[in-house]
């Protein structure tokens, strides 16, 4: 069946147990009317004296209260069936909003899965060595490949000539070639030595 049919169906047994109800509560309120109008009437005879004519008034009455007992029955049965169909239509809708709400957390919860999170923060630990080791590179000096001892003990040269310098202002500086240093720095030396003795003796 059609969905749109199954639907209107639907609709029209809810409708007809509706106006079902509301006709059987007309006809129990005519019945209690009817049967309070007797009681009235039998309370009158009573007071006329006319205590058969009330007797028979109350039987009557008692017979449309029964009447009316019997369509609150019938009322309760329909009120209680209209009220459980009501519930269930309420729970399909809520069961339908849950299996929608259950979808899209699913969803979510694959989109926030702990294996994403964590293959998502090893690649970030992964990106932030790489710049980290690009910058330790970077940072390296570009003088790496020179000898350090030869230049310490070049420094060590420049810092005798600049003393012998001080002592000898009037020993003119020389251009010395490269074989020559260490001859000269050894004179140097040995002046400095003999100059260091004379000042001790004196």
């Amino acid at each position: 069946m059609p969905f749109f049919k199954k639907k209107k169906d639907k609709q029209a047994k809810e409708m007809k147990i509706r106006r079902t109800i509301t006709i059987l509560k007309a006809r129990k309120r005519n019945f209690e009317n009817k049967a309070e109008e007797l009681r009235r009437k039998a309370k009158d005879a009573l007071i006329h004296g006319q205590k058969d004519k009330a007797r028979s008034l109350l039987l009557r009455s008692k017979y449309y209260i029964r009447q009316a007992k019997k369509y609150d029955g019938m009322l309760s049965n329909l009120e209680a069936i209209s009220t459980h169909i009501e519930i269930g239509e309420d729970l399909k809708v809520q069961t339908d909003t849950l299996k929608e709400a259950e979808s899209l957390l699913r969803e979510t919860a694959a989109e926030v899965s702990p294996e994403k999170i964590g293959a998502t923060m090893s690649d970030i630990s992964d990106h932030m060595s790489t710049i980290e080791m690009a910058g330790d590179i970077s940072a390296e000096s570009i003088d790496s490949g020179i000898d350090e001892l030869s230049v310490d003990d070049e420094l060590e040269r420049l810092s005798m000539e600049v003393a012998l310098e001080k002592e000898f202002p009037e020993i003119p500086k020389k251009e010395t070639s490269k074989e020559s240093d260490e001859e000269v720095l050894d004179e140097l030396e040995l002046l400095r030595r003999e100059i260091e003795k004379e000042k001790e003796k004196s």
